[in-house]
């Protein structure tokens, strides 16, 4: 897969991205994304030369035990598949990028000269698109004319074949690949291939699995001993001959999982201890320290061969840096001793590893029965390491995890695999972790494409990665192409192969590419596996969540790169060398500062119950524009601007805003792009009505333009959403009697909805009859800076009004207004039309806080104050009674009549919720300078002691807060009969910062974060019981955002204001169209 062209756009889209859960520890301090680690710290992706090159019998390749293995125990691979053809890697490598090999495995037989060849091709190609290679020699893939000439590695003869292959390797490539690991999981090959015999060659005692020859008691040992052998000559020949002038680095790539004792008894300790020292520090060790761990001597006995005095020697220290691999944790408890009966690796460790403890797992399931999703264990693996190993360097090289290859799944369908986004975001969360105490430096997630991986029972990996190919998703060697990393397509030919990114490739791309400014000209390493399998001639010339067995202290573990396990998912052979590549996948911004401890389901609209509706708004005056064109009349939004025109950050009006009244058709076509189902607007009153009143005449242009506009939305699929009053009362009606500081509005305002319903009632089934009516009395009655812009003098700077009444007034106007257009919609137009009408009241969460009863009462006050002020009376027939006893002769009262009115005068409740606030006691105002601010007597703030209540946005007010979502919803399901609730508005801003080019202005991944925290705990409310039934997105474009004028952007869609207004999908759009496949 190549990273370019259709990769890069692909990889466009997604940010992830990361993840609000319940279980999440949400800090909101900082952004999560690839600066939060160090600099120089390199992210990849990983494949290798069997599970993915395909071409097995092509251009003189010689097999491997792999080729052997699967065509005579297929019975070994879950769905009895090989790796023939794999993702076709060694033909398409400037596509998802290949490898190739060929026969003897020495070389005295000579070298495949088309080996050669495409090893140089790949490594430039590589180089050529600025990522860097990292090269393993060998993965699990030992040529079979060795293994049938002397038994492979059961012999020592391999040794010197070995240090041939990989001197040759040195030699040959050495000038372009400066990161060697002599090779991977050397620990899993003796583990399933010598005591299960689940991989290749397959062989195990007849009394431990079904193999025809083996010894699982002696032959892991013996062959871990040739391979630890080979390693440290390796490394040897490589500093001694090759690392002074070629400069490059050589480790080695163990595999192992995280053991956590199942109870906290002294022998589950030592169990673990062992599990760790049997599976881990078998190799680890001696790398370190020159021999064997203690436990293992002492178990294992005289079946584990002894280093001499030279070997010791040479294996210490043997490694410039320590590749990691992990994926899952289990839990351990101490098992009895075999007493010489049936003996094999499993019973010499005297340690069972189970994943569930009383009936509960370890973690999140995934579609491999051993894989269970613990992140955690990654952060105790590294730091056990630093102190137990001398704080090695560390690359984390393979870290990824599986879905099911469904073929039944359509590949839209396939794609998404927002678990993976999960598990990734997880486990890089508490890498970082680590890495405030460690040293590491390079993050593979494993499975670029997917192909096929092999059976172990310990391990059988992933077959799904990040970028699927269309045919096989590389072989899952027992698994075969069943449960897979990559995608679930069956084996088709090299021809038919296509590439697909999914949605992890979407979101690790847009990540790690964004907020990386430094460093452009570095390459990122590409994983390679060089394949020792074919004769290389030497005269051929090149040029081309539990208690930690031991807690260490959080000081200085350096950890290099952490690799996606897979990125073209395989781990295999191909003749001399095996270019397991790991390609570039990206790292991921996500949700702020939470860090998820555990994961469920896929994150996408599946999660949410069917039916449900996910939209975008917007409003008339913010994004029309022709404020006079086509004999609109003017609202009161057109007169403040021009009057009051500082009040407006920008000194802007909406005159033109996005020209959405002439460009309506192009905006419906990009809501149907992203797939929203719904698309919230409102009408303009003044538009329909120039001076305010039926009896003035309406505008019959207006009414083309909403037919018009309501015909494009249900055309293309989308269900319209209509508000009828957002903030914009006609200014004749404001000039003549005050608008709404009159009772005289409610009749204005009742005709001007009765011709709404009548006229466009036959296709709108949604209605609002009023957009957060309680903020604009706020901003518009008190502290008067929105529209009419009247408050007190003592309050703001206003020529007319009074913040002690006035705000009032206008909500109890607004309340009756409100109710008198649900009963005559209900009474003359429902029956018929089948629609539902309600309001939108816009509120904060409110937290106290500190714990005093005065700061309780200061929240529920403030709740009351800013939703129950509209939500109670439209509820209950009346006011909060804290509002009645704070404000007192000052509120209106409602008669028996308007009290009966009002009382359940929704079909649904709708809530615009943006972000949450802390809540304190003030004193009262005794009376001087009073305002609607000082009745509530509240003190509202963004941060304690110092710390914001969440991340920070472009606008001063309003810090990223997702839990309170959940909790408002919650507390209205208690306290306001349960209603059925639409999410109306929902959103957060960006700066409006015009030297940005338009490319970097539309990567917004902090919005992405914004609403995947929000949809996931609005998730959790649904699930709580609360009777949601759509979310709206704010805005669908950036618009003209009242006092701010266009310095804030909440769009999904960017607009170009200096530009022709052009439209530009930002990332979150992108996204959002991601989440919302069907």
């Amino acid at each position: 897969m190549a990273i370019q062209g259709p990769f890069l756009f692909c990889l466009l889209g997604l940010a992830c991205l990361s993840a609000y859960t319940e279980a999440a520890k949400t800090s909101h301090s900082k952004r999560f994304n690839r600066t939060c680690f160090p600099n120089g710290f390199i992210f990849g992706a990983g494949s290798a030369a069997y599970q993915s090159e395909g071409a097995a019998h092509i251009d003189d390749r010689g097999p491997s035990i792999w080729d052997t293995f699967t065509r005579e125990h297929p019975e070994k691979i879950t769905d009895g598949s090989n790796g023939d053809v794999a993702d076709d890697f060694y033909h398409r490598y400037k596509v998802a990028y290949h490898t190739i090999c060929k026969h003897e495995g020495k070389i005295s037989g000579g070298v495949n000269p088309q080996g050669v060849k495409f090893y140089n091709n790949l490594i430039n190609e590589l180089l050529l698109n600025g990522i860097k290679p990292l090269v393993t020699l060998f993965h699990y893939d030992t040529p079979q004319a060795l293994e049938d000439e002397y038994g492979g590695l059961l012999s020592p003869k391999i040794v010197k074949d070995y240090l041939d292959y990989v001197d040759f390797c040195f030699k040959t490539f050495g000038d372009q690949v400066k990161l060697w690991v002599t090779m991977n999981e050397p620990n899993e090959l003796c583990i399933n291939g010598y005591t299960s015999g689940d991989l290749a060659p397959g062989r195990c005692s007849n009394y431990v699995g079904n193999c025809t020859a083996g010894n699982s008691a002696t032959e892991p040992y013996i062959v871990a001993h040739n391979l630890l052998l080979a390693h440290g000559g390796a490394v040897k020949l490589y500093k001694d001959k090759y690392q002074p002038y070629q400069h490059g680095k050589i480790g080695i790539t163990i595999v192992t999982s995280w053991f956590v004792p199942k109870y906290q008894t002294s022998a589950n300790r030592k169990a673990t201890f062992r599990a760790l020292d049997f599976y881990f520090g078998w190799f680890v060790h001696p790398v370190i320290y020159g021999d064997y761990p203690k436990s293992m001597k002492s178990l294992v006995g005289n079946r584990l061969p002894r280093f001499t005095e030279a070997q010791s020697k040479l294996l210490k220290g043997s490694l410039d840096f320590l590749g990691v691999n992990y994926y899952t944790t289990n839990y351990v408890e101490s098992a009895p001793s075999s007493n010489g009966v049936n003996v094999s690796y499993v019973s010499d460790r005297q340690a069972t590893l189970t994943t569930d403890k009383n009936g509960t797992p370890i973690g999140t399931p995934t579609a491999l029965n051993w894989l269970f999703i613990y992140p955690k264990g990654l952060r105790e693996l590294l730091l056990y390491i630093k102190e137990n190993y001398n704080n090695p360097v560390i690359y984390i090289t393979e870290n990824g995890m599986a879905d099911s290859n469904n073929r039944s799944l359509p590949i839209k369908d396939a794609l998404r695999d927002s678990q993976r986004i999960r598990y990734h975001y997880g486990h890089l969360s508490y890498l970082l972790k680590a890495i405030n105490s460690a040293k590491t430096w390079l993050f593979f997630p494993l499975l670029l494409l997917t192909h096929e991986r092999r059976e172990s029972r310990a391990h059988q990996r992933y077959l799904r990665g990040p970028a699927p190919a269309k045919s096989s998703d590389e072989k899952c060697t027992r698994n075969g192409a069943q449960s897979d990393a990559g995608e679930d397509n069956p084996v088709l030919s090299a021809t038919h192969f296509t590439l697909f990114s999914k949605v992890t490739v979407l979101k690790f791309q847009k990540l790690i590419s964004e907020n990386y400014k430094q460093n452009t000209n570095e390459s990122v390493p590409k994983v390679t596996v060089l394949k020792f399998q074919k004769p290389i001639s030497e005269s051929y010339k090149q040029n081309t969540n539990e208690s930690v067995p031991k807690k260490p202290k959080p000081e200085g573990l350096e950890v290099r790169d952490f690799s996606i396990a897979n990125q073209v998912s395989h781990m295999g052979t191909r003749a001399p060398f095996l270019l397991c590549l790991l390609a570039l996948a990206a790292l991921c911004d996500s949700t702020q500062g939470a860090t998820p401890t555990h994961y469920s389901v896929p994150f996408n609209r599946t999660i949410f119950p069917t039916g449900f509706i996910f939209g975008a708004g917007s409003a008339a005056y913010q994004s029309e524009g022709a404020a006079f064109t086509d004999g609109k009349g003017p609202n009161i939004w057109d007169a403040f601007t021009r009057k009051q025109p500082a009040k407006i950050a920008d000194y802007s009006n909406a005159d033109m805003a996005q020209d959405f009244y002439h460009r309506y058709k192009e905006d419906v076509h990009l809501v149907k792009k992203i797939g929203l189902d719904s698309f919230r607007f409102s009408i303009s009153w003044s538009r329909l009505f120039p001076k305010g009143k039926v009896s003035g005449g309406v505008n019959p242009k207006a009414v083309t333009f909403y037919n018009n506009l309501i015909n494009e939305l249900l055309s293309n699929g989308i269900t319209p959403f209509v508000t009828l009053l957002h903030f914009d009362p006609p200014q004749a009606l404001d000039a003549e009697y005050g608008a709404f500081l009159s009772p005289k509005i409610v009749k204005h305002y009742v005709a001007y909805v009765n011709f709404c319903f009548k006229t466009f009632g036959d296709r709108v089934k949604h209605w609002v009859t009023m957009n957060e009516p309680n903020g604009w009395t706020m901003y518009g009655y008190s502290s008067g800076t929105f529209a009419p812009g009247r408050c007190s003098s003592y309050a703001g700077n206003c020529t007319a009004g009074n913040s002690a009444t006035e705000p009032y007034i206008v909500a109890h106007h607004l309340l009756l207004a409100h109710a008198y257009a649900v009963k005559l919609y209900r009474e003359k137009y429902k029956p018929h039309q089948k629609g539902e009408i309600g309001i939108t009241i816009v509120t904060h969460w409110f937290i106290p806080k500190d714990q005093s009863s005065s700061s309780k009462k200061a929240a529920s006050r403030a709740l009351d104050f800013f939703f129950g002020w509209f939500a109670h009376p439209i509820t209950f027939g009346d006011y909060p009674k804290s509002m009645k006893a704070a404000v007192k002769e000052r509120l209106p009262r409602f008669t028996e009549a308007q009290s009966k009115l009002l009382k359940g005068s929704i079909d649904f409740l709708s809530i615009n919720y943006y972000t949450s606030n802390y809540a304190e006691n003030a004193p009262s105002a005794n009376g001087v300078n009073v305002t609607y601010i000082t009745d509530r007597a509240t003190t509202l703030t963004t941060e304690k002691n110092g710390v914001s209540i969440g991340t920070a946005t472009a606008l001063s007010w309003l810090f990223i807060y997702p839990k309170g979502l959940r909790e408002l919803l919650l507390y209205v399901k208690k306290n306001y009969n349960d209603p059925v609730v639409y999410i109306t508005e929902n959103g957060m801003a960006d700066a409006n910062n015009s030297s940005l080019p338009v490319k970097e202005a539309i990567k917004d991944s902090l919005r992405i974060r914004y609403h995947y925290g929000h949809l996931s705990y609005l998730s959790q409310a649904i699930k709580e019981g609360v009777k949601v039934k759509g979310y709206y997105v704010w805005s669908f474009q950036d618009d003209f955002e009242w006092d701010a004028g266009f310095t804030a952007r909440f769009g999904l869609t960017y607009i170009a204001f200096k530009d022709n207004l052009k439209r530009h999908l930002k990332y979150s759009a992108n996204w959002f169209k991601m989440f919302l496949l069907k």
